[in-house]
């Protein structure tokens, strides 16, 4: 661990900003990106029928505070934001030769680019780790919140749901595509799905398997802690059942995997261990919490459903490649040009009978952009990762988790994605025990 003095040189070495105020603000503006996860639902105004949700005021107001900077300090930028700068300048050239077809979509995707590429943010390790658990506690909120509001659902009819889902859609509060819970049958009657505050089941999915990936990995290295974080996994694995989304269950089961090869290279017996406990626990409980409810079945039946046409699976990731090669057979170079991709999806959907959709990160930029854009996409996301950051655990088990979360989102329209991103795109100080609080102890007794 480094002293105060030690790490004080190691950021001035690295040419980092050491001035309490600005650093406030930059930890203020991913504070901001953080809390935006919770309020994806909600559209605080309309500018020309554009919807404004929190998020994107968010990244408004880190844009801004991040240019200083960035422009005075040319070592705070990460990797990542010339490749998200190379991205807005394919973007205007991709609109352009593709036809010009939906300004506002180019605006949102150049919007969210732009901001990434000039908020780098360099953070204390502990302020991070603060940060991370400050949100690991808000998620569980919404967990407790998203259990009882499914026990509080039960016994509704269908027509209940729709006239509530006609008058949340109708109310300008919500953004599109908010759908408070989907309707399924499970022994004749009517289930409702759990969504919490957000937009949808299968976001709060998605969310949740994120949080429990995080605690997963913390069980290796604070045994101190393990009982408690057994008992929020339990609850939010409870929960996570109770949004009977199956994108949630691939993030968990993949974030599973990536903890236990991360772990599997310490080589020590203890780790050994603890991944084979680790794996009996996840399926144990699982399968527990679905034969209590007599819902196995729907769950069993739901992994089957990658080869069944039109089904969530199917059109989600089955039927991603046939979407692919549809529309690269006459736009491989270029794609069909942001913001079209649905239209694309429901014509060919009608000529062959099959529901196609922009369900994942791969299909949206393959689609949208062409060869050239996914090729700069992927680049994108796997440059984010910052070598100095990739020590801290927080920050590596959100990075590896970003890839499985391409497969469950649209992701390059998708907000809640976007705040991991830039939770990713910083660079993290080992200052031992040095953090805002401190610093500003030690400034004010100067």
């Amino acid at each position: 661990m480094l002293g105060d003095a030690a790490a004080r040189g190691s950021l001035a070495s690295n040419n980092v900003y050491f001035y309490v105020p600005l650093y406030r603000g930059r930890l203020f503006a991913l504070q901001l990106i953080a809390v935006s996860l919770f309020l994806d639902a909600y559209v605080f105004l309309f500018i020309d029928n554009f919807p404004v949700r929190f998020f994107f005021i968010s990244i408004a107001y880190s844009a801004i505070i991040g240019f200083i900077p960035d422009v005075f300090f040319s070592k705070t930028r990460s990797k990542s934001s010339a490749l998200a700068l190379i991205m807005c300048l394919y973007l205007v050239l991709n609109h352009f030769i593709t036809g010009l077809n939906n300004v506002n979509s180019l605006l949102l995707t150049l919007t969210i680019f732009g901001s990434y590429a000039i908020t780098c943010i360099v953070v204390y390790e502990k302020d991070y780790d603060k940060l991370i658990k400050v949100m690991q506690i808000i998620i569980n909120i919404t967990v407790i919140y998203g259990i009882f509001q499914f026990f509080a659902r039960l016994g509704s009819e269908v027509s209940d749901f729709w006239d509530i889902k006609r008058l949340l859609v109708d109310n300008n509060s919500y953004a599109p595509g908010y759908n408070w819970s989907n309707p399924i049958i499970i022994g004749g009657n009517p289930i409702w799905r759990s969504n919490a505050v957000y937009i949808e089941p299968s976001v709060f999915s998605q969310v949740i398997a994120i949080n429990m990936v995080l605690y997963l990995r913390r069980i290796f290295h604070d045994r101190k802690i393990t009982f408690m974080i057994v008992v929020l996994c339990i609850i939010n694995l409870f929960a996570l059942v109770l949004t009977f989304a199956g994108t949630g269950l691939i993030i968990l089961f993949s974030g599973v995997l990536i903890v236990v090869l991360l772990e599997l290279r310490n080589k020590s017996k203890k780790s050994i261990t603890g991944v084979v406990i680790l794996f009996a626990f996840i399926a144990f409980i699982a399968v527990f919490i679905m034969l209590s409810f007599n819902i196995l079945d729907y769950f069993i039946e739901r992994s089957s459903e990658f080869s069944i046409v039109n089904s969530s699976a199917f059109t989600r990731i089955g039927g991603m490649f046939e979407f692919i090669a549809s529309v690269w057979k006459d736009n491989f170079i270029f794609g069909v040009g942001i913001g079209t991709i649905s239209e694309h999806a429901t014509i060919l959907s009608s000529q062959t009978g099959k529901y196609f959709s922009s369900g994942n990160g791969f299909v949206f930029a393959a689609v949208s952009l062409g060869a050239i854009g996914l090729i700069i996409w992927l680049v994108f996301v796997y440059s984010v990762k910052e070598p100095g950051s990739m020590k801290n655990k927080n920050y590596n088990t959100l990075y590896y988790l970003m890839f499985p979360f391409l497969l469950c989102t649209p992701a390059m329209h998708s907000p809640h994605f976007w705040v991991f991103m830039f939770l990713l795109n910083v660079r993290i100080i080992n200052t031992g025990n040095l953090s805002l609080t401190t610093i500003e102890a030690g400034e004010a007794s100067k």
